[in-house]
């Protein structure tokens, strides 16, 4: 099984890493709000989510910038 951050080896990296992790988890979640993500005290469970990628033929959402 791949995990993110397992090369870390002190407990400050590990904190660190997961703080950073969390924080771009949340910016993932503005552009893909569908996106079922389970956050734990001891890791994250991904969860089978709908595509974020609309079907063909689909007008495209507005730019948000």
């Amino acid at each position: 099984m791949l995990q993110f951050g397992s090369n870390f080896q002190s407990d400050q990296a590990v904190r660190d890493f997961k703080k950073a992790f969390l924080k771009a988890l949340k910016a993932v979640a503005v552009v893909y709000p569908q996106a079922q993500v389970d956050v734990k005290d001891n890791g994250l469970v991904l969860i089978p989510s709908p595509t974020h990628i609309q079907p063909m033929g689909q007008p495209r959402q507005k730019e948000l910038f």
